[in-house]
């Protein structure tokens, strides 16, 4: 495929205005105007650290942190938030770059929230500002703070259907 066509198709994937999946005949239009993606559209994910969110590195009885990958993880969910419920159900979100900084340790039983907030969207590719912060009662830690890019992709249920 040409560098020409692969545009081609990338731009015919996704309107100027992002839509979430809307019900056009059933919404009035002020409904309708509030269902566009936005520059500033936040998407949350808090999570119970868990063991299978945790490392061992030290190998010290009841030193498990919660591991860079699932805060990546979990910055990733908080970023398919923050976009995804807003595109027409035959399209979704792939993750191309992420570009974070974990900053402090957190303990197994921890509470963490993520945050992700749209800062440009360029055709079908979006860039987010993504934090993670420990929650303790009302003291909030930031934990890791960074960028990630989705890439809007549009799919095909029957393909789907076949594979079954």
């Amino acid at each position: 495929m040409s560098i020409q066509s692969k545009k081609k198709l990338q731009n015919s994937l996704i309107p100027k205005q992002i839509l979430f999946r809307t019900f056009a005949s059933k919404l009035k239009p002020s409904e309708e105007a509030k269902r566009v993606l936005k520059i500033g559209g936040k998407g949350v994910k808090t999570t119970f650290v868990s063991k299978d969110l945790t490392t061992n590195r030290t190998g010290k009885e009841n030193d498990d942190v919660l591991s860079t990958p699932s805060m990546i993880l979990l910055m990733e969910l908080a970023s398919v938030e923050a976009i995804d419920p807003f595109l027409d159900k035959s399209f979704a979100t792939v993750g191309f770059h992420v570009n974070v900084k974990h900053l402090a340790r957190t303990n197994k039983g921890a509470t963490v929230t993520t945050e992700s907030i749209i800062e440009k969207i360029d055709g079908s590719k979006i860039t987010l500002d993504v934090k993670a912060f420990e929650i303790d009662g009302n003291k909030k830690k930031l934990i890791g703070d960074g960028k990630h890019r989705r890439a809007v992709i549009k799919f095909d249920d029957d393909n789907d259907k076949k594979k079954n």
